[in-house]
């Protein structure tokens, strides 16, 4: 919309330092201005104040620690997140980076630190701030999944999220999430390829593709196939090696959709149960809020 000349500047302007972040933040102004006819302030580029561009690059580097999957970064992208609420409390990107970032640690198989309240606080102040924001609404949904076993809020959360955010890829599949454990496979599958058609360079829809084939079907080989379909479009990623090693360790005999044992729902809800690494039950097709109360805890986000 801008032309090359903002288009450039808009690409790289996250690779930058703060400073030089600052400076093409606000050539980019002053690009905007200029394509509706308007000059910016006598005195050359326009200013942004300091601030901002630095709690900006905070919250932009802790997303990318946090999209290499490792506990570390994890941790390290929290840390950068608390100090990013400390110094702009009404920044909603970093309050909900900051729950998103709780939520991975809450959600991790060796969790034993973070508890549902960790994550609740720094999103009910995102929703505070903006009872709209599309991703923070699937955010609550995920946690209604994950931390309450509260099916019926998550899928009307789920669902209420992809209307505010229809093209947000991270609200996509958070909602095809829900729908994959509630038993509503194709319906999950079905919006994990619109996740995909929008975005084909993001490795998490596909990851999504790859854990709903393994649970449902229990087809290591076609989960294979999409990880390297993957690596084939966007190259190496941390994500899809994430989903590599989680193929691989899969049992290789497992039958697929087309056999007597697949086409048992009871069987189909135990494979379930074994690849998200849990032994207690999952839902079937229909249950009820209060008869998926006991179910399994949900998988990490990718």
């Amino acid at each position: 919309m801008l032309g090359s000349d903002g288009t450039c500047l808009w690409r790289h302007a996250f690779d930058e330092s703060a400073d030089a972040r600052h400076l093409l933040t606000g050539r980019l102004v002053e690009l905007m201005l200029r394509s509706v006819q308007r000059e910016p302030p006598a005195g050359g580029t326009i200013a942004v104040p300091a601030a901002d561009v630095g709690v900006r690059a905070l919250v932009d580097r802790a997303r990318h620690l946090r999209h290499t999957n490792s506990p570390e970064n994890i941790a390290h992208a929290v840390s950068l997140l608390d100090r990013a609420t400390a110094l702009a409390p009404d920044f909603v990107d970093a309050w909900l980076q900051l729950a998103i970032g709780r939520m991975w640690q809450l959600a991790s198989w060796d969790n034993r630190e973070v508890e549902p309240a960790a994550v609740r606080t720094p999103l009910g102040r995102a929703l505070a701030l903006d009872p709209s924001n599309g991703p923070a609404v699937a955010l609550d949904a995920y946690l209604s999944l994950l931390a309450d076993h509260d099916w019926s809020r998550a899928l009307a959360l789920s669902a209420r999220a992809r209307e505010l955010a229809p093209h947000d890829t991270d609200v996509l599949q958070i909602d095809a999430m829900v729908l994959h454990s509630l038993a509503r496979y194709d319906e999950a599958e079905e919006i994990l390829a619109i996740a995909i058609a929008l975005d084909p360079s993001s490795p998490r829809p596909r990851w999504w593709q790859a854990f709903a084939v393994l649970a449902r079907d229990g087809d290591v080989e076609r989960a294979m196939a999409i990880v390297d379909e993957a690596e084939r479009v966007i190259g190496p990623s941390p994500v899809m090696a994430d989903r590599r090693i989680a193929c691989s360790s899969s049992p290789g005999a497992m039958p697929t959709r087309s056999s007597p044992r697949a086409r048992s729902s009871r069987g189909s809800r135990i494979r379930s149960s074994r690849a998200c690494g849990s032994r207690r039950r999952w839902p079937a097709r229909g249950d009820s809020p209060r008869r998926a109360r006991s179910s399994p805890r949900t998988c990490r986000i990718a």
